[in-house]
């Protein structure tokens, strides 16, 4: 079993609504991501939002030491984030994600679900092995949705919510 660590980042103020929250932490989102501290980490760090701020983690502890204790923007695109103590999450092949059949495409017969995972489930880990994401994508038999397994929980968690129209993410979950 490997060790990832996360750090997370609350806003100092929050703003009235959910909706203003949201583009706040969107915007800092973006920026860190730019940012020179993420650049030039040398290991790969994921972002996941909540609802005070964003959380970040990384398999590397020295990266996540490395980002600035507090983050802001001195243009005023979003507000001032102060950064927790980092954190050590348990990582291993034991986490899973599915991607389930939407409800408007239930009605298809049979074989036609089960054509469409395979197809999609392919399209899926050529999609994710060109973003460098190391995750294991299969259908299992007879089965009509996508099981997507990683050694990371925020690898999955980065996965779109949607994909190709036909295929909605459910919660990840552990094995």
């Amino acid at each position: 079993m490997t060790q990832a660590f996360e750090v997370s980042y609350t806003a100092l103020e929050t703003p009235s609504t959910a909706r203003a929250q949201a583009v706040i932490v969107g915007r800092a989102i973006i920026a860190m991501v730019d940012s020179r501290h993420v650049r030039n980490a040398g290991s790969p760090m994921f972002f996941k939002r909540h609802e005070a701020g964003f959380t970040v983690c990384c398999e590397s502890l020295q990266a996540l030491k490395c980002l600035p204790q507090t983050y802001g923007s001195v243009l005023g695109h979003f507000g001032e984030f102060e950064r927790g103590t980092a954190i050590a999450v348990p990582t291993g092949e034991n986490f899973q994600a599915l991607f389930a059949i939407a409800p408007s495409a239930r009605s298809y017969s049979e074989a036609t679900r089960r054509r469409l995972a395979v197809e999609v489930g392919g399209r899926l880990a050529q999609y994710l092995a060109q973003r460098m994401i190391a995750v294991r994508v299969r259908v299992p038999e007879n089965c009509d949705s996508i099981v997507v397994t990683s050694a990371c929980v925020h690898e999955l968690e980065s996965l779109p919510e949607r994909f190709n129209g036909v295929f909605q993410r459910q919660a990840v979950s552990a094995v």
